[in-house]
């Protein structure tokens, strides 16, 4: 809402018409969805409500007008260690060729079957009735469980935004295979993109979800990246 890009904390917002465009409030970070990274996140008050709300279930409310209480680093929404996760989301936006023939050439299986496990142990805490326990998890990027969506949040499906953003910016059409209506990385910037994945989760996730082992497969890739640009 073009209102926001004047927000501080302290600040009234809206227009107090009972009328749309709404102000959107989720109701917590978890049933955030991410349009853009990087962005700004916001803690407010409801002022005024609008009287057309959607359904009980829906996760937020329609303002028309809200207190803006405080700004929130937006890693959090990765989960508790997502100022991690942020970082690599930071190097993806401006990885270079170079970089992402690294990364490439590092992927392994071994990082995609640890990168399943993640998501199958995270399943098993969260949702154990899940129809999705025990599926191979390596082209995973999103699977609802309550209300969230992964181990760390939108942190994959950001990631995978803005790594499109920048394959486009400096490999152009090269960087993408079309399928009739459907458009995939190419092979070196689908085995890079994996290998940022995989870090994700070896820097983000919860100790409980990643042993030792693991996440040294999951994060070598990344590491490798020190000093190359």
């Amino acid at each position: 809402m073009a209102h926001f890009e004047e927000a501080a904390p302290g600040l009234t917002i809206g227009t107090f018409q009972d009328a749309p465009p709404w102000i959107v409030v989720d109701i917590s970070l978890a049933t955030i969805i991410v349009a853009s990274w990087p962005g700004r996140l916001w803690e407010i008050q409801v002022v005024h409500r609008a009287s057309e709300q959607p359904a009980a279930d829906a996760g937020y409310v329609r303002a028309t007008a809200v207190h803006v209480v405080r700004e929130l680093s937006p890693a959090i929404l990765f989960g508790a260690n997502g100022e991690a996760v942020a970082s690599i989301l930071s190097v993806a936006a401006q990885l270079t060729l170079v970089q992402r023939d690294q990364l490439a050439r590092l992927h392994s299986e071994a990082g995609d079957e640890a990168y399943s496990q993640v998501w199958n142990r995270w399943l098993v805490e969260s949702d154990p009735t899940s129809d999705h326990c025990g599926d191979d998890h390596r082209n995973t990027l999103a699977v609802v469980s309550g209300k969230r969506r992964s181990p760390l949040g939108a942190a994959p499906t950001v990631l995978h935004s803005v790594l499109s953003r920048r394959a486009t910016e400096v490999d152009g059409a090269a960087a993408f295979v079309e399928d009739g209506e459907e458009r995939y990385f190419s092979p070196a910037w689908s085995k890079a993109f994996a290998s940022l994945l995989h870090a994700c989760f070896a820097m983000g996730a919860e100790a409980s979800l990643v042993s030792k082992d693991q996440r040294s497969t999951l994060i070598a890739a990344y590491e490798s990246l020190a000093g190359i640009e």
